[in-house]
């Protein structure tokens, strides 16, 4: 069983003091470890939570079925910008098969060049259709606008303005860290107005909410309305990626606020319908790579902005064919291209199934 902690620090380094953390939360953490077997800490939070994880291609090889016996939510990371993150189809595939409650998150990294609409497209091309919890926008670098807080905010406004015209159903969070919103986001009213809700980051087991204590308040958010709306309370050094079916050695821990059915209603997962079935007879059409590093771009020439590279043998579902000249171009999600046939080359095979 995973070693016990009751201090956190986060990927960053940033964490509790060794003296904020009070005793008796130590106690009733071991208290409950030995009464339900379960190792996991929870802060002394006042009224009812419900526990998720996050988790991307740090946590490695990922078994979802005993992950399912644990938790039932889980948020996976998409991309970073424009960079799919290595274990994202592999991680969204099993978790839905394991039947997990599944939402994404997107890396904002404004050190890439693309604009905000690209990475918000980029976004949606991956998540589109797939489970039913909300997006965030990982809001914790500021890349080109290092200084610039008031060009740090219309980057995020207009990736959340773009993503939210793609997917207009699904919820938007934010989560950050206090520290760097605080200090590198310039402050609207946005967030409120347009039910942004907010993910805070901070690694302490001492607090009933993220800023109990008055330390790290976020701004720009209305705390009167709900004290926290999600929590990440633990993550790097926890020691309990094993006890939730990773590989790696932790594995990032956040509360909601509200029990099971206020989490239901919330992503409106109470009585949602399966998906159809397909008609019988109908089918799909896809294509199969052919050549190493097929480039997908956000037009059909090929001087347009490069979102991926993908191997030979790589599969995807064609939306589109689209005839250019002698050259054919395949569609492949909102403002995803890729060239099926480029100056007398084949590049990928369309097939049906």
């Amino acid at each position: 069983m995973p070693k016990q902690r009751t201090n956190f620090r986060d990927r960053h380094g940033h964490g509790a003091f060794p003296n904020e953390t009070p005793l008796r939360v130590g106690v009733q953490s071991s208290l409950r470890s030995f009464l339900s077997g379960d190792p996991v800490p929870y802060p002394p939070v006042v009224g009812p939570v419900t526990l998720a994880l996050d988790i991307s291609k740090w946590q490695e090889d990922i078994d979802f079925d005993v992950m399912a016996e644990r938790v039932q939510a889980v948020w996976i990371k998409a991309d970073q910008g424009l960079w799919t993150d290595d274990r994202f189809e592999q991680n969204a595939r099993d978790a839905l098969d394991a039947g997990l409650e599944v939402g994404f998150y997107h890396f904002a990294d404004p050190a890439q060049s693309c604009s905000p609409e690209q990475a918000a497209v980029h976004c949606h091309n991956l998540t589109s259709g797939l489970g039913h919890l909300s997006v965030w926008l990982d809001a914790e670098r500021a890349g080109r606008f290092i200084g610039d807080p008031n060009g740090l905010l219309n980057y995020y406004i207009r990736w959340c303005d773009k993503f939210r015209t793609l997917q207009p159903d699904r919820k938007i969070d934010i989560y950050t860290r206090m520290s760097f919103w605080n200090s590198s986001v310039a402050r609207s009213s946005y967030w409120m107005d347009n039910g942004v809700n907010l993910n805070a980051a901070r690694y302490h087991l001492g607090l009933q909410s993220p800023w109990s204590d008055g330390r790290y308040t976020p701004r720009d958010w209305n705390f009167a309305l709900n004290e926290f709306h999600l929590w990440q309370y633990s993550a790097d050094g926890n020691g309990l990626g094993a006890w939730f079916g990773c590989q790696s050695g932790s594995v990032d821990l956040n509360l909601f606020s509200g029990d099971w059915a206020a989490f239901e209603q919330y992503y409106g997962l109470t009585g949602t319908p399966e998906p159809p079935e397909p008609p019988i007879g109908e089918t799909q059409k896809y294509a199969r790579i052919l050549v190493d590093g097929l480039r997908f771009r956000a037009d059909t020439n090929t001087n347009a902005p490069i979102y991926f590279t993908k191997p030979a043998g790589y599969e995807f579902r064609v939306l589109e064919e689209i005839p250019s000249g002698s050259d054919v171009w395949l569609k492949t999600g909102v403002d995803q291209y890729c060239a099926r046939v480029y100056r007398g080359t084949e590049y990928c095979e369309v097939f049906e199934r």
